[in-house]
């Protein structure tokens, strides 16, 4: 399959892009910057969301993988954007704690990188 090296340098791009983004919410929820919850609960607002939700091709849509990382990606979204207000509401402390290892959200996107090599690697 010619897409297969292709889908494996996209899904690879996409690992490192989401573990650039955790850090990015991490920080976001140390310092208090500014990140809109709304936005941040958007799957399709990331480059690897907006690279899911505009798929077209069939040997991609077609995979089981895609259909399980569509879901799951959209549950880190969703958990994420329900840390920021408890960083906002001064519960700094507890919004970094659910980030934490064990944790529902440390969990989620644990279960997104390991769907996603699974769907890289072919397995």
């Amino acid at each position: 399959m010619d897409a297969q090296p292709d889908l494996a340098r996209q899904l690879t791009a996409a690992i490192a892009a989401h573990g650039q983004w955790k850090v990015q919410l991490a920080e976001a929820i140390e310092t208090g910057a500014d990140m809109d919850p709304s936005t941040v609960r958007r799957d399709d607002g990331c480059s690897f969301g907006q690279w899911l939700h505009q798929q077209t091709d069939r040997r991609v849509t077609a995979d089981g993988h895609w259909e399980t990382t569509m879901g799951v990606h959209a549950q880190v979204h969703s958990a994420a954007a329900s840390l920021l207000p408890m960083a906002k509401n001064g519960k700094k402390t507890e919004a970094v704690a659910a980030m934490g290892l064990g944790q529902s959200f440390s969990k989620l996107t644990s279960q997104l990188t390991r769907e996603m090599l699974a769907w890289r690697d072919g397995k």
